[in-house]
């Protein structure tokens, strides 16, 4: 156990670390935060980032007649990557990000390039980044972003 999380092991030897998700994850990449009772919620705008979601917290749900359909699901655990390189989900109306860009968390979990309200970026503004990116978008390109995680990091 580490801060009520549990880490694991993933395939390429990191270490990933499991916690309940307060919500229900639709996907990999979602940028999370870190709540009271020691579980994650995805991250909203300027908020400080506690992790990447791994995956989805989709489960199997049959419907009774030899089908179903795979539906996310609310206080399930997911893997959570805190560093190294990462997909991350970017915001689907993002401004032009060219590579070594700085991210910072928006809206429903998702990323785009860092803004500062004033001349010098606030506390608030630095612990709201999630990293660097390590490829160029267009803009309103949406998806996904390669970002190397925990750069900045406070």
């Amino acid at each position: 156990m580490v801060d009520g999380g549990v880490l694991r092991r993933s395939l390429g030897g990191d270490e990933f670390e499991s916690r309940n998700a307060d919500v229900a994850i639709a996907a990999g990449g979602y940028v999370l935060k870190l709540v009271n009772t020691g579980h994650v919620d995805l991250a909203a705008a300027d908020e400080k980032s506690y992790g990447i979601s791994t995956k989805s917290t989709k489960e199997f749900i049959p419907d009774g007649y030899g089908g179903g359909t795979w539906t996310a699901q609310a206080n399930v655990p997911v893997l959570i990557q805190r560093e190294g390189e990462a997909l991350v989900q970017l915001l689907a109306t993002n401004v032009a990000i060219a590579i070594a860009d700085v991210l910072q968390t928006t809206a429903g979990g998702t990323v785009d390039l860092i803004t500062y309200a004033g001349g010098t970026p606030t506390l608030v503004e630095l612990q709201s980044v999630v990293g660097v990116a390590n490829e160029a978008k267009d803009a309103n390109s949406g998806g996904v972003i390669k970002c190397i995680l925990g750069i900045l990091r406070m």
